[in-house]
Parts: C-alpha cells; sequence; structure tokens
C-alpha cells in the first residue's frame, strides 16, 4: 500500500563507477523539486547533500544503500541535469580504479585558476559518453 505521504521521485539511469575500478547500471531517484525550489534535484545536489549513502537500484524492486565515499563517479545516461556554470575547462581526470574521464570540467563562475574553482565533493565533468560527476576525494591526479 502506497502513503498518501510518500513523494514521487524521478528515476535517472546511472552508472556508478567505484573505487575498487568496477562499474555497476542501475537507478537513483532525484526529488522532483531541488531543495532550492530552482526545479528537479540534480545529480550534484544528490552526491552533495551531506548522507553518506546512496540510495541505488541495481535491478529488481530491492534497493541498496551504497556508501558515496566508495563510489569514485556517477555517470548518468540522460542529460537532466540542470546545472550551468560559466566557466568550462578542457580536462583529463584520473580517479582511483583506474577510471579515466576526459572531458569539460564544470566550475563556478568568477574563478581565474581552475584550482580555485574546484571548492565542491563533487564535480561535474562532461565527457563524450555523457555527465560525469566525479568524487574530488578520489582523484588521483587532474590534467589541465
Amino acid at each position: 500500500m502506497t502513503s498518501p505521504l510518500q513523494v514521487k521521485k524521478q528515476p535517472l539511469p546511472i552508472t556508478l563507477l567505484m573505487a575498487d575500478g568496477s562499474r555497476r547500471g542501475g537507478t537513483i531517484y532525484l526529488e522532483r523539486v531541488s531543495e532550492h525550489g530552482t526545479g528537479q534535484q540534480t545529480v550534484g545536489q544528490l552526491m552533495s547533500d551531506g548522507s553518506t549513502m546512496l540510495y541505488f537500484q541495481e535491478g529488481g524492486d530491492r534497493f541498496q544503500l551504497v556508501s558515496k565515499g566508495l563510489i569514485a563517479a556517477v555517470q548518468a545516461r540522460l542529460e537532466q541535469d540542470p546545472e550551468t556554470f560559466e566557466e568550462q575547462i578542457p580536462v583529463v581526470a584520473r580517479l582511483i580504479g583506474g577510471h579515466v574521464l576526459q572531458g569539460q570540467l564544470f566550475i563556478e563562475p568568477g574563478h581565474h585558476r581552475p584550482s580555485d574553482g574546484i571548492t565542491d565533493e563533487w564535480l561535474r565533468i562532461e565527457t563524450n559518453a555523457g555527465p560525469h560527476w566525479f568524487n574530488t576525494d578520489l582523484v588521483t591526479a587532474l590534467d589541465l
């Protein structure tokens, strides 16, 4: 039975790039309205919400709680993230687990050096495979 207080969320197919080098395909669910009231919750907002675990559905009806600290990056299969950034920098992000992401790094507007804009725990990079959000704690190198 569904609770009348239940909030419907928007499913988003993703791939988790794990710190051990593995990849896990499944679904996460985003709030229809972000905490800031500026539209749908973004992947970046979900990953930076202060919780240590991510609700993840890897198939079937069962959910798993996955430690965000062990996720090197999240790859969205569809562009559903309305975040916009003024600055984009070509970069190669080398992550624990051997993952390499090459593309455009999105940073906060108004920063004059790339290191000034890399202030969040999760950053967005646009690659040929689509948008990714990577865990800055699991970066081994950023090639600028």
